[in-house]
């Protein structure tokens, strides 16, 4: 991508917020969202504006009115209304009083928000296109549905062959994103097929909650599929165990800010409202054809260093009742491949393994941590606890270890 790259569009897309739900400080980080977003177009060098802010489903989390209407009160105090789509998608948006998937979630977002929940709108030559619950059912979608998406596509592509399609559906294509698979079971496939036609589409979902700063959520195969990570709380898969929510994961406040250029070359870049930073920033060059891609899954495997520990990485262990609690310094990766978590192996001074878990890195919120910490419980005899840092690809650092000599560290 050029130097010279000069936006003549911004957006901003996040999915999740689940105003109303339990514990997630809705109203506080869509505030946060608002601030920040127009903080940087202050700051901006050149292009001075903030297109459109894209809400990719579940903005409610019980999809009744009283919560849509919080919703909208903050996006009045905020003054963005003439660049505001929202998207209702299946799930939390359509539900009511406890009953999922009710149809009640379409009727409130078109009454408070006077816009259509499927929309196809042109913002500077860019072709954005939203895709909500149908309404013979509030559940899923329709067939009519699928048939306006691919016009949709065709109408676009026929103006610009080059420049990037903008789709926003709330849950994952399914085999695309981490969170998409069989095992994380976030995705769905009834646009594939659509979708796979257009290697100039770039779909934003969310539903998962899986962190958007993860490489695995930008990816490229038949067209280019972005997780929005979530603006509520974090989930992970960690070996095929999906619904971790580890420490902390009530602070996850993720979105893109995504800048194009006139080429439509992309720039994204992730963002944690909470805490006001960005976590990464993703180069997305045009043409938008498979032959361009750059981020296919060889390619972004072929990249993902090893995360390193650095020369005076050290592991301590404390005795703390039957249990060890076990401190190390943590691992460096990089804002494109972050740790991702870190394997603890428990020896016997055979090397047999006693007993091992996992530890999750805090990459998806902002952590500076110079240590982590773990219990587990303590051991018979000599004992020799291990630890490697690995990244989303499986890549491996070296190992640190401690040796345990009854309830001493040797």
């Amino acid at each position: 991508m050029s130097k010279e790259f000069i936006p003549v569009l911004r957006f901003s897309v996040c999915s999740d917020l689940h105003i109303g739900g339990p514990d997630y400080f809705g109203k506080e980080k869509l505030r946060k969202l608002f601030h920040i977003c127009g903080k940087i177009v202050v700051e901006a060098p050149v292009y001075k504006r903030m297109d459109a802010y894209i809400f990719d489903g579940d903005s409610t989390n019980d999809g009744t009115k009283e919560q849509y209407n919080a919703f909208w009160t903050e996006v009045v105090h905020a003054g963005v209304l003439d660049r505001t789509y929202n998207i209702v998608a299946k799930n939390h948006d359509n539900w009511e009083f406890g009953n999922s998937c009710v149809k009640t979630g379409l009727a409130y977002s078109r009454q408070i928000f006077g816009k259509d929940t499927d929309f196809h709108v042109v913002l500077n030559g860019f072709h954005f296109i939203g895709i909500s619950t149908c309404d013979e059912d509030g559940v899923y979608y329709s067939e009519k549905q699928l048939q306006w998406l691919d016009g949709c596509l065709q109408e676009a592509v026929a103006q610009n062959p080059e420049r990037p399609v903008f789709v926003f559906q709330h849950e994952h294509v399914k085999n695309t994103v981490y969170g998409s698979f069989e095992e994380d079971g976030w995705g769905m496939d009834f646009f594939t097929d659509v979708l796979r036609k257009y290697p100039q589409v770039v779909h934003f979902s969310g539903h998962s909650h899986y962190p958007l700063n993860d490489p695995r959520s930008v990816v490229q195969k038949d067209f280019t599929a972005v997780g929005t990570g979530a603006m509520s709380y974090a989930e992970f898969t960690v070996d095929g165990e999906r619904k971790i929510h580890p420490d902390n994961h009530l602070l996850m406040a993720q979105g893109w800010i995504v800048e194009a250029d006139v080429q439509g070359n992309l720039l994204l870049r992730g963002m944690d409202y909470y805490s006001e930073t960005e976590l990464c920033r993703i180069e997305l060059p045009a043409p938008m054809s498979k032959a361009a891609f750059t981020r296919t899954n060889d390619k972004l495997e072929a990249k993902a260093e090893a995360p390193v520990f650095p020369e005076d990485a050290a592991v301590s262990v404390q005795t703390v009742g039957d249990k060890w609690k076990v401190a190390f310094s943590t691992a460096i990766g990089s804002p494109e491949n972050p740790v991702f978590l870190y394997r603890i192996n428990v020896c016997n001074d055979q090397g047999q393994i006693l007993w091992q878990t996992s530890l999750l890195h805090p990459y998806w919120y902002r952590s500076v941590k110079r240590q982590m910490s773990v219990m587990i419980p303590s051991q018979n005899g000599p004992c020799v606890i291990q630890i490697e840092a690995e990244n989303a690809f499986g890549r491996k650092s070296r190992t640190i270890q401690a040796e345990v000599i009854g309830h001493e560290t040797a």
